[in-house]
């Protein structure tokens, strides 16, 4: 729901002459589990412009246990944020109702828009049937979804497969693989029925956090297909709700693009912030007290085919949960069997039964390469520091939803082939912000580091602070979030008068093994927050077996270390 809006605020909007819009509130023909209990069904507001081709001005849902007034708020939004043109009074509404028109007449009396009462709303009435039709599967909550499709969905079962979306949303394997990977899952369940998916992780280039499913290579190879054929047409549209407004042929167009992108079959789990999520869905999950990740992570599941969006009735939730396991087991398995390359090894995994949700299942879980993902070149650092990289040292927006898969192009990250006697890292740590004179500004400046996994990330930061010939200690922190300008997971260092840490996490006794880094993965570290010295560090390789010598140790340098204090003053 928008913000309320007031009479007064409507009337300085500019009033377009002979513009009229068609509004009203009608009834959605779909079952809601918590609404059904308050003895409520869901309905949809709408206002419309026939004059655009019967173009959707706002809409909006709401219970039928709303009162009349909401009519009436809902008109000064829809003229404050429309979705078509900008804001604006139109020069009449029009209702089908004398009764709609007593809601409405106090409220635009004050604003200069007349009121039009007709015995139909032709445009109104053909948007509602063609959005009761699209949104149908967008209104459902998770067992009305099921119950529609002729299913059970237990209490039981879809709190466990919250649990588990909340342990993969806390896993953050999305930071380990991006498009250029995929698992393959075959899945056998003692009832005797088996299948075979394809999963793609989501999330280590900004976009949302989530897992896609494809029950062919085939499908996901039309999806790239189209996502490359209507590149230059998805760039085009706004990306965001305040981004500039679409006038009529690019709403069509990008009508037309989402539906045949939503022709192609998958399912899709995504990490979705509450307000962006079904208000249906919101209040099954709250009612029911199932476990969130986080209130910007609700786990949204998504059927697309057929030119439509469905909420995920039991059976896909069923897939989704047996994916997500799979694919947890595997990773955990893999990473302490230390294998020389993860692509091409498969693991069996043993599902226990859920009652009332999943049998017991066996899955084979395999790591590929993406064959449909189009080949690009991998760039070079730090030589080829081109523009890409460098987007990805900038602070990230919260949600920025993608117009078409990004590849970052990520090698899959190698595993050590002999049992491990230590664990080595090498960090390559890019100094990317601090008072930097006009001899540094712009330079590529990097430090690469070698650190054992047993040592801390307190030993990291006195050897960044050797390697960049700093001499006075100050405050420092490593941000460990989904990229290196996030710091929803601080490792903060204090010097206080018990010699402790500050708040967040301890930077002294956190081992590198305990942050399990793999190849490719980037984080931040800032020193001293009074002139905030930031670095970018990327871990481009991790190796197991015998070392010799001290550590951690320097082992490259580029571009010349900027002075701590470029003014020459030191803190007193």
């Amino acid at each position: 729901m928008m913000r309320k809006v007031t009479s007064k605020n409507i009337a300085t909007l500019p009033q377009v002459k002979r513009e009229v819009w068609e509004i009203g509130r009608r009834a959605l023909d779909v079952a809601v589990s918590e609404l059904q209990q308050q003895g409520a069904r869901p309905e949809i507001l709408l206002a419309v412009q026939p004059q655009q081709a019967e173009a959707v001005v706002l809409f909006d849902f709401v219970p039928s246990s709303a009162p009349p007034t909401v009519l009436a708020d809902f008109a000064l939004r829809a003229m404050a944020a429309p979705l078509l043109g900008t804001p604006r009074r139109p020069q009449a509404l029009r209702v089908a109702s004398q009764t709609d028109a007593e809601i409405l007449a106090e409220t635009l009396s004050g604003i200069g828009v007349w009121l039009d009462v007709s015995s139909a709303l032709p445009s109104l009435d053909a948007v509602h049937r063609q959005m009761g039709s699209m949104l149908g599967g967008l209104v459902g909550d998770y067992r009305a979804q099921a119950a529609q499709a002729g299913d059970v969905l237990s209490e039981d079962g879809l709190r466990e497969f919250f649990r588990v979306a909340r342990r993969f949303y806390g896993e953050e394997l999305w930071l380990d693989f991006g498009d250029e990977a995929l698992f393959e899952i075959e899945r056998q369940a003692s009832d005797g029925a088996s299948k075979t998916c394809y999963g793609i992780l989501m999330g280590n280039a900004g976009e949302e956090f989530g897992l896609v499913l494809y029950d062919t290579l085939q499908d996901l190879r039309q999806f790239y297909e189209l996502t490359e054929e209507h590149a230059d047409r998805l760039m085009q549209f706004p990306e965001e709700a305040g981004a500039a407004r679409m006038d009529a042929k690019q709403r069509r167009e990008e009508s037309e693009v989402t539906s045949e992108l939503l022709s192609v079959p998958s399912l899709a789990l995504t990490y979705t912030r509450q307000q962006d999520v079904p208000p249906t869905l919101v209040e099954e999950a709250r009612g029911l007290k199932l476990p969130f990740a986080r209130k910007t992570a609700f786990p949204l599941v998504m059927r697309t085919g057929q030119g439509r969006l469905q909420v995920g009735a039991a059976h896909d939730l069923r897939q989704m949960y047996t994916a997500l396991k799979a694919i947890l087991d595997w990773d955990r398995r893999i990473w302490d069997m230390g294998v020389g390359n993860e692509a091409d090894v498969t693991l069996t995994s043993h599902l226990p039964a859920v009652a009332n949700f999943l049998p017991e299942t066996t899955v084979r879980t395999t790591l590929r390469r993406n064959p449909c993902v189009p080949e690009d070149v991998e760039p070079t650092f730090p030589e080829a520091l081109d523009h890409d990289f460098l987007a990805l040292l900038q602070p990230q927006p919260t949600r920025t939803p993608p117009a078409k898969p990004k590849s970052t192009k990520k090698k899959l990250a190698a595993r050590p082939t002999a049992a491990a006697t230590s664990r080595k890292y090498t960090l390559r740590v890019y100094l990317t912000g601090g008072p930097l004179t006009e001899d540094y500004e712009g330079q590529v400046i990097s430090r690469t580091i070698q650190i054992l996994g047993q040592q801390t990330l307190h030993d990291l930061h006195r050897a960044i602070f050797q390697a960049f010939e700093r001499f006075e200690e100050h405050l420092y922190e490593f941000n460990l979030g989904k990229g290196p300008a996030d710091r929803t997971r601080l490792y903060e260092y204090g010097e206080y008068e018990d010699g402790g840490t500050g708040g967040g996490n301890n930077p002294e006794t956190t081992t590198l093994d305990a942050l399990r880094l793999r190849v490719g993965r980037r984080f931040g570290y800032t020193f001293d927050m009074g002139d905030n010295w930031e670095h970018v560090i990327e871990v481009t390789a991790r190796d197991e077996g015998p070392v010799k010598g001290k550590f951690p140790r320097i082992t490259g340098r580029v571009g010349a270390s900027p002075p701590q204090y470029p003014d020459g003053d030191e803190d007193e």
